[in-house]
């Protein structure tokens, strides 16, 4: 919403309960349940897709072949052979914009933090501790999706905890070894919580995930 040169021309839910909470967070634009009235109705220079991830391929492919630019939310696909899907829509749209990324580690502030731990002028990084914790996913019923393995591809990781890795790897670099342990809490298909230990040269961090 604060992008500059950006605005924000409409949202698509197919929930219409989530528009009071899209109001409730300050956006301001036309809602629709429809993707096909979205892209006629709001005519968009690009969309997002931040949808669960088994829909991410079809919405992906409907809005190349109305030659929209599109930002796929993490991950693209919940099953690694989903990759030659991704690559046939590739080779069939070969001039399409198709993207995706991890927001977090976009951050303009973290590239300021990394440029600060590498000068030294803070001192020698000794370890780091992260966390990803959210009240989101309290009791085993009502089933969200995210508790759905086919829908989700997996649980407080995947769907939020792999923002702070990714922020993490920005500051940090990748890794030179990890070890992880995942556990269900309420959700019987998806992890509920990860504890992971992780090495770079010289230090060693921890990081913890759960909902």
């Amino acid at each position: 919403l604060g992008r500059e040169g950006a605005t924000l021309c409409g949202a698509c839910d197919l929930s219409p309960k989530a528009f009071r909470m899209y109001r409730s967070m300050g956006i301001r634009v036309p809602f629709c349940t429809d993707v096909n009235e979205a892209v006629e109705r709001f005519a968009p220079d690009g969309a997002i897709v931040a949808t669960p991830a088994a829909m991410h391929l079809p919405l992906a492919e409907l809005l190349s072949e109305k030659n929209i630019p599109v930002l796929v939310e993490k991950p693209l696909s919940i099953v690694p052979s989903a990759g030659q899907d991704w690559l046939a829509l590739r080779a069939a749209h070969p001039g399409a914009v198709i993207h995706s990324g991890y927001m977090a580690a976009q951050y303009p502030h973290l590239e300021y933090a990394r440029q600060l731990l590498e000068g030294g002028s803070l001192g020698r990084v000794r370890g780091v501790w992260a966390f990803s914790l959210q009240a989101h996913i309290m009791a085993s019923h009502p089933v969200r999706w995210e508790m759905e393995k086919a829908k989700s591809g997996g649980g407080a990781l995947l769907n939020f905890g792999s923002h702070v890795l990714s922020m993490l790897m920005r500051l940090f670099g990748e890794p030179i070894s990890f070890d992880a342990r995942m556990w269900p809490i309420h959700s019987s298909q998806v992890e509920d919580a990860i504890e992971t230990r992780l090495a770079w040269p010289g230090f060693e961090g921890r990081f913890m995930a759960s909902w």
